[in-house]
């Protein structure tokens, strides 16, 4: 399903808007040779997060799209090398903070509350 979805959302030229102080985007990471990047989400007190949709970004592109699965796991499979971001659309969760260092790229398993998705909530 995740590439069916990808594909159409290729055909449709889709991309993804960038809006100042949004934190469902990290940051640019730069991935200096090919890896695999997998792990697995938590929300803030630990608990996996099942089901949600991650992007994979180049540039405002979608690169790869994916779901965690019923555990908070992801794998985006083997990632060339190049500048890349992280969404987290939807569901009211900040985009994972990465971390690169000489092994390659990964994220912090927490996630952080979306305190713009949290407004109007009582």
């Amino acid at each position: 399903m995740g590439t069916a979805l990808l594909s159409t959302l290729m055909l449709l030229g889709m991309t993804i808007p960038h809006r100042a102080r949004d934190c469902t985007v990290s940051k640019e990471f730069e991935i200096k040779h090919t890896q695999a990047l997998a792990g697995v989400l938590q929300d803030p007190e630990g608990a996996s997060v099942p089901r949600q949709i991650l992007w994979l970004l180049s540039g405002k592109d979608i690169f790869r799209s994916l779901k965690t699965d019923n555990h908070g796991a992801y794998d985006f499979g083997e990632v060339p090398a190049g500048k890349y971001r992280i969404s987290v659309p939807h569901n009211g969760f900040c985009a994972p903070e990465v971390k690169c260092g000489t092994k390659g790229c990964s994220f912090k398993p927490k996630l952080k509350i979306d305190s713009e998705d949290m407004d109007g909530i009582v």
